[in-house]
């Protein structure tokens, strides 16, 4: 069945949910940052990892994954942009 879960995000870059998950969006929700995707309940779980990049930072896309969103942290004044791979694939 499908479903949408959440993650919070505290400091761990890599957390657990079922195979072929789609992230629909990263927010911040209580002072922290929150990360939302589809899944199925029933498909077996596996990691995943977490990158966020700086506004203005380089990175190399095949590292980080597929993009969710950006979110905006101590009142704007840091700009991130949340990332998201399967660890077997990282």
């Amino acid at each position: 069945m499908k479903m949408i879960w959440k993650w919070t995000v505290n400091g761990t870059r890599v957390h657990r949910a079922p195979k072929g998950a789609k992230f629909i969006a990263a927010q911040m929700q209580h002072h922290r940052l929150c990360i939302w995707f589809i899944c199925d309940d029933k498909a077996a779980t596996i990691n995943y990892q977490i990158t966020l990049v700086a506004t203005g930072v380089p990175y190399e896309a095949r590292r980080v994954g597929e993009y969710v969103d950006t979110v905006q942290l101590d009142a704007g004044d840091l700009v991130v942009h949340v990332f998201v791979k399967p660890e077997a694939d990282a």
